[in-house]
């Protein structure tokens, strides 16, 4: 399934992508998560028991404090190196 902007909207109840600080999406098969390079001020990412398999589009956030990645298919270690420029990253 694919992450859309209807649906990050939908669960923040916000009416603007730039306006989301804190996103939730624990379990809900997701497979591609591209809309989150348009969550410019995204501080809390949960995206635990997904299948999510790769995690390029997570580095073009910023303001990620904290990531949540529990139980998906991330196969590849490498897959961490695009965390790296993530100076907010704490957790």
């Amino acid at each position: 399934m694919e992450l859309t902007a209807n649906l990050v909207l939908q669960k923040t109840k916000v009416d603007n992508l730039s306006l989301v600080k804190n996103l939730n999406l624990w379990g809900t098969d997701i497979t591609d998560i591209s809309i989150v390079k348009q969550l410019p001020n995204i501080e809390v990412l949960a995206l635990s028991v997904n299948h999510i398999r790769s995690l390029r589009d997570i580095g073009e956030c910023p303001s990620l404090k904290e990531l949540y990645l529990r139980k998906n298919d991330v196969s590849d270690l490498a897959e961490v190196q695009f965390l790296t420029k993530l100076p907010n990253l704490t957790v």
